[in-house]
């Protein structure tokens, strides 16, 4: 089956082949295989013998892939219906705040920002530790901390929404 990704990068040709676990993304072969851990927050996705914790949203047609902390918007649509968008004019997306999840089980070491901060891409916004390693989960993305969900010394799961981070209004992201 052929799709579009369509991300900030711009178009993704991917082609899955039916009852087997090849995919080709832009004309490059991948072995993949996708594990659920039963609670649907985060997903084991295993590419080409390299292993993700990746957690999936989806609104309405967009998914948000969060992987180590950052978010990448996705639209994914057969190519038909991608062309029959692309017919229709629609090329963009409005985006929506951005729900900063814990991308593992662990204890909020400490937290970094607070409600109405302003925060730049890649500015660290807590601390999280898991296994005895401390991760920085850092902000993928500039805008405005609108909710702070997480507090330092609370344990949290893994997919729990940490925080809620706006943009700004009329914003847009090319998708």
């Amino acid at each position: 089956m052929e799709y579009v990704a369509t991300t900030e990068a711009g178009e993704i040709p991917i082609t899955i082949a039916e009852g087997d676990r090849k995919v080709w993304v832009n004309s490059c072969e991948h072995q993949v295989d996708l594990q659920d851990d039963g609670n649907h927050a985060v997903v084991s996705l295993l590419v080409d013998n390299h292993s993700y914790a990746v957690s999936i949203e989806s609104t309405g047609d967009v998914f948000r892939i969060v992987v180590a902390g950052r978010v990448y918007p996705i639209r994914v649509a057969t190519r038909l219906r991608q062309q029959l968008a692309a017919a229709a004019g629609q090329q963009r997306i409005v985006p929506e705040d951005m729900q900063i999840r814990a991308p593992m089980p662990g204890l909020v070491v400490s937290v970094a920002v607070q409600p109405g901060q302003a925060v730049s891409s890649h500015d660290l916004l807590l601390v999280l530790e898991s296994m005895k390693m401390q991760n920085e989960v850092r902000a993928s993305e500039a805008g405005l901390v609108r909710e702070v969900r997480a507090l330092a010394g609370q344990m949290v799961d893994g997919g729990q929404v940490l925080m809620v981070i706006g943009r700004e209004e009329g914003e847009t992201l090319p998708i």
